[in-house]
């Protein structure tokens, strides 16, 4: 559950859910923090775009 933290997920509900989509997937969920947050970086820093993401504004919180 460490992504919840990291993203700023506060909602018990959307917890839950991103939870069990992660481990349903067989990720490790330090693992998906991790990379998702190099990712919004990477948008943040402006070294990708919304061209890269197909239009999707990344964004923390």
């Amino acid at each position: 559950m460490g992504h919840a933290c990291r993203f700023d997920i506060s909602d018990p509900e959307s917890v839950v859910e991103s939870w069990l989509l992660t481990n349903k997937l067989g990720l490790d969920g330090d693992y998906v923090a991790a990379g998702l947050s190099w990712v919004f970086e990477l948008y943040e820093k402006g070294i990708i775009t919304k061209e890269d993401t197909d239009g999707l504004e990344l964004d923390w919180g």
